[in-house]
């Protein structure tokens, strides 16, 4: 079982046209009024596969509960990363000890309703 199912996060099921041959990920929703998503990887070494499809190909379909609908995702930097980073942090502790966890600075991207 992943660590986020663990922790219980919400999560929504993210397609994008695959910049690798892996399949669509579902991936822990931060923030309920903003589609923020971090790519934590549980503090692993390297990014989650997501991320780099999200990166090479940023438009993408979300589904939320019955709910579909279109993104562009972008990818958060200075003090916008470390706010909505710190926010995560503040309602879930184990985000903290992803980023202790990992030399790599954790992305956090913004994902943002088109069409």
């Amino acid at each position: 079982m992943s660590t986020a199912l663990r922790h219980r996060l919400p999560y929504r099921r993210c397609a994008a046209p695959q910049a690798r041959e892996t399949p669509a990920r579902s991936i822990p929703r931060v923030e309920h009024l903003t589609d923020v998503v971090i790519a934590s990887f549980a503090g692993g070494p390297k990014n989650p596969p997501w991320r780099h499809n999200l990166i090479a190909n940023p438009e993408a379909t979300v589904e939320l509960g019955s709910e579909r609908f279109r993104v562009k995702a972008a990818v958060t930097t200075g003090e916008e990363r470390q706010r909505l980073f710190n926010r995560q942090t503040e309602q879930m502790s184990i985000f903290a000890d992803y980023e202790k966890k990992t030399a790599r600075q954790i992305p956090v991207l913004v994902l943002t309703r088109i069409g």
